[in-house]
């Protein structure tokens, strides 16, 4: 009697999908190191890009420095809103104050650093009077400067409706450009405030003390707005009592009314500038005791 032959068993047609599954895992672990492999700062490459190209290009030239951090803008990006004319904004390019001869400042003797604070303010003066040319020109802004600090006036009615202290739409790109330059250099910014001496009364400003005031702050809440460090900047409010022009005319209030930006030349101007603020209130004390 034949045996019976057991049953055969059935062929296992999907055993291809174990070397797939393999080989899409294989496939998987490749492209994650590959990825990982492949990501860079962009920062950093974008600093090494603008260096080749600078170091090959015809006639070579300095670099303008990139922002790594975070400001006004998205991260890793430089505010440059360029100027008025199209053109791109000149980014300072010289190393920090008190570092120009590999010195900290501390090292420093009081003789170099103010020697340092008046080179820095000469180079301050030319690149921002280059930059705002056009307002210079239309005689909205006006530049001066010391051995300590450079004085940056824009007449109010490029900032300020009369008897307000909300930023004009016209404020807002000389602002912008502003910032994105101080966002590159390193000196204390102090905003000052000034109003004529015509009287005012509102709820909200009951005298020109409050309005001056109120000007200034609101010119510094835009520049942090736009990328400046909070901790670099200061405001004041002057009212009428500094005036640069006779308030009997009409063309003297406009002149007295005005916002005044001033980059401090590192430590000496801060201390230089406390030294005369204290001397004038000394002075005005003693006029007054003597009246």
């Amino acid at each position: 009697m034949a045996r019976k032959r057991p049953p055969e068993e059935e062929e296992n047609h999907e055993r291809w999908l174990v070397s797939y599954a393999d080989f899409i895992t294989l496939l998987f672990a490749f492209f994650v190191v590959m990825y990982s492999v492949s990501s860079v700062n962009e920062g950093k490459y974008r600093v090494l890009s603008e260096s080749l190209t600078t170091a090959f290009s015809p006639g070579g030239g300095s670099l303008s420095p990139i922002r790594l951090g975070t400001g006004g803008g998205a991260a890793g990006e430089a505010i440059n809103p360029g100027q008025p004319d199209g053109k791109p904004m000149p980014f300072p390019t010289r190393p920090l104050i008190f570092q120009k001869h590999g010195k900290t400042e501390e090292e420093a003797t009081a003789e170099e650093q103010l020697t340092e604070a008046r080179e820095e303010i000469e180079a301050l003066s030319g690149e921002v009077s280059k930059m705002l040319s056009r307002y210079i020109e239309s005689d909205l802004v006006n530049i001066k400067q010391n051995d300590l600090w450079l004085e940056i006036e824009i007449r109010n009615r490029l900032l300020f409706d009369s008897g307000s202290a909300r930023p004009a739409a016209s404020a807002r790109p000389i602002l912008r450009q502003l910032a994105a330059y101080f966002a590159f250099v390193p000196n204390n910014i102090r905003v000052e405030g000034y109003t004529d001496n015509q009287p005012i009364s509102t709820p909200l400003f009951p005298s020109n003390w409050e309005l001056s005031s109120g000007r200034a702050a609101a010119v510094v809440r835009l520049l942090v707005q736009y990328g400046v460090q909070p901790e670099r900047l200061m405001s004041v409010g002057y009212a009428e009592f500094r005036p640069v022009a006779d308030n009997d005319s009409i063309e003297g209030r406009i002149r007295n009314r005005r916002v005044v930006i001033k980059l401090l030349a590192g430590e000496p101007a801060r201390e230089e500038y406390d030294l005369r603020g204290l001397q004038a209130l000394q002075s005005d004390y003693r006029g007054v005791d003597s009246g």
